[in-house]
């Protein structure tokens, strides 16, 4: 195997796709990386911008004030 040079779904400019790479996503059954570097970077930023903005305390249950959980139990 030699390096590839892949084109990115996004921005469709080409990138590197290294021997060493390759050998890494072959051993944990991944397929190529279909986005460059710079895209998957971005990428990754909009995800975690999004997740931190939209869900936050959403898995936490809702505390009620004490006097609510009082009358709850009358």
């Amino acid at each position: 195997m030699k390096d590839q040079t892949l084109y990115c779904v996004q921005c469709d400019e080409p990138f590197a796709f290294s021997f060493r790479d390759q050998e890494k996503f072959s051993q944990r059954g991944f397929d190529p990386p279909r986005r460059c570097p710079a895209c998957r970077q971005h990428r990754v930023r909009m995800e975690d911008t999004v997740h931190n903005r939209d869900g936050r305390g959403r898995n936490r249950p809702r505390r009620r004030p004490h006097h609510d959980e009082e009358r709850a139990y009358l």
